[in-house]
């Protein structure tokens, strides 16, 4: 199975802002999706980082995976 993702960039919304749907996020910064798998293929180098931040690199391939075209 072969997973296409067309987009590498993607806008990322911070933290705090995540979801408190009551108000408009500000302060959006730009994520990149390559950037977020080589950080989880170098967690083998610091094992801690993966229960703390790893999660969060996982979700942005996920949801590109999922918006994603399967073949």
């Amino acid at each position: 199975m072969t997973v296409r993702v067309g987009e590498d960039y993607f806008w990322s919304i911070p933290a705090d802002q995540l979801y408190d749907v009551t108000a408009a996020p500000s302060g959006l910064t730009i994520g990149q999706l390559s950037e977020s798998f080589d950080n989880i293929r170098e967690l083998d180098t610091s094992p801690d980082r993966a229960i703390s931040y790893g999660l969060v690199w996982l979700s942005d391939l996920l949801r590109a995976i999922g918006q994603s075209e399967v073949s």
